[in-house]
This record gives structure tokens, C-alpha cells and sequence, in this order.
């Protein structure tokens, strides 16, 4: 007769396994093929030189609104805005930043992030991942273009990407999830035709 486990034993196995799964995710990450995928799958937010993460300063609220009229926001943030809800552990605010004909790209998301200075910190590349591994603070998290994704514009003033563009956004960040898209479709559709 096997012995029943207490839930201090339980929590402490789940630790451990979360301790191993870190570690494993690390390592698949820092190896080479990782990085050479990277090069291949159509994963915008990981690009090099037109993606940059600046943490957040403000609340959540209050940087949305400081770049409501620069930001096409798509992902976990567009979720949210839309349907009330999001699919992300990290609450990073995840847009796409308009860039004028003829700028430089990288120029134009550090000036964008420069003029909102007490918003948002300082600029960085983006990580490796838009789900962290570890717990950290939420950040603003810009793919810098030229060409502006289809948007919708909400009720708020926000702009949000269309829902076709949103699967698009969310298999190239998360691969194929039919989960989640059945979870937002009926939510995301309703609420952003109505508006």
C-alpha cells in the first residue's frame, strides 16, 4: 500500500521540477540550433536591431497611455485590451512602433523610448523569449516597422491589430495553439467589431 504524500511534500516536488524545467530551458536556449531557428521561424519580437524591451516605470495603465498614438499593440496586450484578458504569465505591454519613410529603425524606437523617459527605463535588445523564465518586472516591448499592421481602433483611442493578424503574431510567438485562439476568437471578434 503506497503511502499518501502531504502537501509539504507535494509542494516540495514541484519545486524541484520547476527548478529542473528552468534549467533545461536555459540550456536548450544558450545552444546554437536555438539560435539558427531563431534565424529561419517567422518570430518577429526575437529579431535583432528593430526589437527593443524597456522596463516599465509606470503602471501598466499609464505607459498604454502614453503611447496610445505611437503603438499598434498586438499579443498578450491586444488580448487584454480587447477581450479583458491575456495568455501571458509577464505582463509586457507588446506593440508595433511606427517608423517614418526613410528613418533608420533602431534610431527611430530609441527616440520613440527616449521622449518617454520616466515611462519606460532604458532600452535594451529584446531577450530570447517573450514568456520569461524567471519572474521579472513587466516591459514595454517594441518591434520597430515601417509598413503599419491592419489595426482596429478601439473604443479606448487604443489601436490593436485585426485578429488575423493576431493568430499570425500569436503561432509565430508561441507556435500553434488552438487552445488559445478558440479561447479569444469569439471574445476578440465580438468586442472588436463592435467598437
Amino acid at each position: 500500500m503506497s503511502r499518501i504524500t502531504t502537501v509539504e511534500e507535494r509542494f516540495r516536488r514541484h519545486q524541484r521540477d520547476v527548478k529542473a524545467y528552468r534549467r533545461r530551458h536555459l540550456f536548450r536556449r544558450s545552444h546554437a540550433r536555438f539560435h539558427r531557428d531563431l534565424a529561419v521561424l517567422p518570430h518577429l519580437f526575437l529579431a535583432p536591431k528593430v526589437t527593443y524591451a524597456a522596463p516599465l516605470e509606470q503602471t501598466g495603465e499609464e505607459v498604454l497611455e502614453g503611447f496610445r498614438h505611437q503603438v499598434v499593440w498586438t499579443l498578450d496586450t491586444a488580448a487584454r485590451l480587447v477581450c479583458g484578458f491575456g495568455f501571458l504569465a509577464a505582463q509586457d505591454l507588446t506593440g508595433y512602433c511606427l517608423c517614418p519613410e526613410g528613418v533608420d529603425l533602431e534610431a527611430s524606437v530609441l527616440a520613440a523610448l527616449a521622449q518617454k523617459r520616466g515611462l519606460v527605463g532604458e532600452p535594451r535588445p529584446a531577450a530570447l523569449s517573450l514568456d520569461p523564465v524567471l519572474d521579472r518586472s513587466p516591459f514595454l516591448v517594441l518591434h520597430v516597422t515601417a509598413n503599419s499592421p491592419p489595426e482596429l481602433a478601439l473604443a479606448s483611442g487604443h489601436r490593436v491589430v485585426t485578429w488575423e493578424h493576431l493568430m499570425r503574431d500569436l503561432q509565430g510567438t508561441l507556435g500553434w495553439r488552438p487552445d488559445l485562439l478558440n479561447r479569444l476568437e469569439d471574445s476578440y471578434l465580438g468586442r472588436s467589431k463592435a467598437s
